[in-house]
């Protein structure tokens, strides 16, 4: 169902649809492995606020991995913001992937053809991978020596 919307000098705006709506969701697993979780649809429009959102929670873990089962569509910007993520988890040493829906994966497939933006086939082989890269902290026991956690 569409909907009107209208500015306060009174001029109308095109219809805004449900299935248009940009929705990102953020699950910490534990302090190293957070779950990002992308439905609807990533263009021009809201792609600044995937890519703020993203990086945010890139910053502040080992591992992410960007659930994009959800998406329904996939523009250029959207996989612009992906590179753009890549290179900016690279520098912060966060490992992360992307589990793309079929609108993901067709944009890959068409302009991803270095195999840049990682992609894992399922939450639990992210998961999977997710924990390979959560690192060893050591820390000094009471009588010096040193302690695995």
């Amino acid at each position: 169902m569409a909907q009107t919307r209208t500015t306060d000098n009174g001029r109308r705006r095109g219809p805004v649809r449900a299935d248009t709506v940009l929705t990102i969701d953020t699950q910490w697993y534990d302090p190293a492995v957070t779950v990002v979780t992308v439905g609807g649809v990533v263009d021009a429009a809201n792609v600044d606020s995937l890519i703020d959102t993203v990086l945010d929670r890139a910053m502040l873990c080992c591992s992410m991995i960007v659930d994009m089962r959800g998406v329904r569509y996939l523009s250029v910007s959207g996989f612009e913001a992906l590179r753009l993520l890549d290179a900016r988890c690279a520098l912060a040493d966060t490992r992360w992937t992307v589990i793309p829906s079929s609108a993901v994966r067709r944009l890959l497939r068409r302009f991803d053809l270095t195999g840049q933006v990682p992609t894992t086939a399922s939450l639990e082989q992210a998961f999977a991978a997710a924990e390979l890269h959560v690192p060893i902290v050591q820390f000094a026991g009471p009588d010096g020596d040193n302690k695995t956690a």
